[in-house]
């Protein structure tokens, strides 16, 4: 359950997004699982970049309190892609997305995700 911290800033952001809350104290990671991959794909951080590449990645993520986003894109064109991102705050897991060929997803895409850091 989110605190009324978090609750209260989520208010103020745009709809539709995924909201993760994290103590500044935990450690937060992104978790990236991908298939072959032609094309690099690539997880921001407030707009800077954390993760360009072609395999699995696991990155922790420098914390303040505070709103971040974490943003992601993915292009695939290999037979049988599939991906999925996560991110870890402490012991939560989220999924933010877990896309496959198999699944009949698109072969592109970019999100955004918001990462409140409360004291």
């Amino acid at each position: 359950m989110p605190s009324k911290v978090t609750s209260t800033v989520a208010a103020g952001l745009p709809a539709g997004f995924p909201i993760i809350e994290a103590k500044v104290a935990q450690k937060v990671s992104v978790d990236v699982d991908v298939s072959e991959m032609q094309v690099p794909y690539t997880v921001t951080w407030d707009g800077a970049v954390v993760v360009h590449g072609f395999t699995d990645r696991k990155e922790q993520l420098a914390l303040s309190v505070g709103v971040h986003t974490l943003g992601w894109s993915f292009q695939h064109h290999a037979k049988d892609w599939a991906h999925t991102i996560k991110v870890r705050a402490g012991r939560k897991v989220v999924t933010l997305e877990d896309h496959s060929e198999a699944k009949k997803d698109k072969p592109y895409s970019v999100g955004l995700a918001f990462v409140v850091v409360v004291p």
